[in-house]
């Protein structure tokens, strides 16, 4: 139980798991910039600021640096219904964040925040869902399928 994040695609592919999730909706949560409810109790609706208006950011002539790790998923984060989007686009996205948890980057998410305390464990999770993320995106590209990522709880 708890809350996951999962990829949804416009249609089912045979053979395709579902992603575990945890992890990367606890970083997604949990990263500075990203408000969730404080007045949320088991089984409300957990409310997420996605405009990002808390966080300040430094701009560099890299888009992906003037990004937080996790947070280059918001566009494809559904929040008024479906929206679908390229699984081309999803993978570009889902491997620069990879790329950058294998140079050595790690979750970093605010000491407020449950297991705070242990951000190897939650970067290897963040790392797996990641890569499942990856091999669903794959499959959904070779069968011209959309995708978008939801909450799950």
């Amino acid at each position: 139980m708890g809350v996951s994040i999962q990829c949804v695609l416009e249609r089912e592919l045979l053979d395709i798991q579902r992603m575990e999730g945890k992890s990367l909706a606890m970083a997604y949560c949990g990263e500075p910039g990203i408000n969730v409810s404080e007045e949320a109790e088991a089984g409300d609706i957990i409310e997420i600021d996605f405009s990002g208006a808390s966080r300040p950011k430094e701009k560099t002539s890299n888009p992906a640096a003037n990004d937080s790790l996790l947070s280059q998923l918001t566009p494809f984060i559904a929040r008024n219904g479906m929206e679908w989007h390229s699984a081309s686009d999803g993978l570009t996205v889902v491997r620069r964040i990879l790329a950058r948890l294998r140079d050595g980057a790690t979750v970093a998410i605010d000491p407020e925040f449950p297991f705070a305390d242990d951000f190897e464990y939650l970067t290897e999770g963040v790392l797996g869902d990641l890569e499942e993320l990856e091999t669903i995106l794959i499959a959904a590209e070779k069968a011209g399928v959309q995708f978008c990522l939801t909450f799950d709880v």
